[in-house]
């Protein structure tokens, strides 16, 4: 067996929801496809509206996917005022140990 893949008997195939309502009886003979990947599309579009998303089926073509992305979301743009004194003290430090450093660790002195 390959790692990562699931076969069809490797999968329960006990619906856990189905054991909660009075139908378990009518969901235990359907075809199971648990072991198969999928999207399920209705659900995922049902728990991006209850967290306020919006839903975004997968594209074909990555430029879709972009577009759909800028066409969906609320940009705006911010101005940021950087604090630059970080660098500047840090320029400021390195000049200091330049000035108080022992000159003979620079300069090679031949006896």
């Amino acid at each position: 067996m390959i790692e990562g893949v699931w076969g069809v008997n490797e999968v329960m195939h006990e619906d856990v929801y189905a054991s909660m309502r009075a139908d378990k009886d009518v969901q235990v003979n359907k075809p199971r496809t648990e072991h198969l990947s999928s999207q399920k599309k209705s659900h995922l579009a049902t728990l991006a509206n209850r967290v306020g998303f919006a839903f975004v089926s997968s594209p074909n073509d990555p430029v879709d996917l972009v577009d759909t992305i800028r066409d969906e979301s609320n940009t705006r743009e911010q101005t940021i005022d950087y604090d630059l004194y970080a660098w500047f003290s840090g320029a400021a430090l390195l000049l200091i140990l330049l000035v108080f450093l022992p000159y003979r660790w620079f300069v090679r002195i031949d006896d």
